[in-house]
Formats: structure tokens, sequence, C-alpha cells
């Protein structure tokens, strides 16, 4: 674990408690777009742009499931 994961921990730990459990929405939806422009800049293949948003969209769904977000929207983009 390096330091950047230490500093994210501690982020969201302290996010956590600021959130007021009585407003979280039931239903939130997503936008999911740029994969292919995120592997351009990063110049990485296709494969591995859609493959990072795929991991991105499940560490989201993760998120909203600790939070007890019931339902999940998203809208993919594609061109």
């Amino acid at each position: 674990m390096g330091l950047s994961d230490l500093a994210y921990g501690a982020y969201e730990r302290r996010l956590l408690r600021n959130l007021d459990t009585d407003r979280l929405p039931r239903h939130v939806g997503a936008i999911v777009d740029g994969n292919r422009r995120w592997a351009k800049d990063a110049r990485k293949g296709l494969e591995q742009g859609y493959l990072a948003g795929a991991a991105k969209v499940d560490e989201f769904l993760d998120w909203c499931h600790d939070l007890g977000v019931g339902t999940v929207t998203f809208w993919v983009l594609s061109t």
C-alpha cells in the first residue's frame, strides 16, 4: 500500500463521516464516456481504456452499495 492509498483512505473516511445519511439519494445516474479519450491520453490501447472504464464502473457501484443507494442508472455513450 502506497502513500497515495493511505491518503485516499483517510480522505474517504473523512467524507463518509461528513455525509448526512438522511439526505442520500435512493437513485443515482452517471454518464459513462471517455474511455477512448483516456486510453489515447494515457498512450494505452482501446481495450485497456475500456477495461479501465469498466473497473471504474465497478468501483462506483461498490460506493453506491456501501452507501445504500438502491438504484443506479448508467448512460453509456459511443460514437
